[in-house]
């Protein structure tokens, strides 16, 4: 593992898409839709905000049955569910401060929202698609589609 301190990397996320936001799928964790930076950082050992480093490696993780299965019993028919979740939203985020590099993703002290790129509905996740969800979420963090 890298440990460094430099800029900024633009790295590759997925959410979960709701009424008033996007959440990480995996601990409910709403992100700010206020234009400031999420923070997660714990010296002395935490676990800070996860991103991935390409978009195929991002792709494949998201085809994995079990992944998906878990964003069904979570969701769907789980705790999360009252938050009445509507699809799974990919993007890209700024990652700065203290950043760990692992091998397929880093783990940041800051990040933000930069762009919504993909959006699939519902709870099966089969079909990528341009959408009003995609459109609203957009408006509501005051980002476009596809950073290049």
């Amino acid at each position: 593992m890298i440990n460094f301190k430099a800029g900024e990397i633009v790295a590759y996320r997925y959410w979960i898409a709701c009424e008033k936001g996007v959440f990480s799928p995996h601990t409910c964790v709403g992100w700010r839709t206020d234009g400031e930076a999420m923070e997660n950082y714990n010296a002395s050992g935490g676990h800070g905000i996860y991103a991935i480093k390409s978009l195929a490696e991002m792709h494949k993780w998201l085809s994995r049955e079990d992944v998906i299965q878990s964003f069904r019993d979570n969701w769907w028919n789980g705790p999360f569910g009252f938050f009445k979740p509507l699809g799974l939203i990919t993007g890209k985020v700024r990652l700065w401060g203290h950043v760990e590099e692992h091998k397929t993703g880093y783990t940041s002290q800051y990040a933000r929202i930069v762009s919504l790129d993909e959006y699939m509905s519902g709870p099966e996740f089969k079909n990528w698609e341009t959408s009003e969800v995609l459109d609203k979420m957009r408006e509501i963090y005051k980002v476009l589609g596809t950073l290049r």
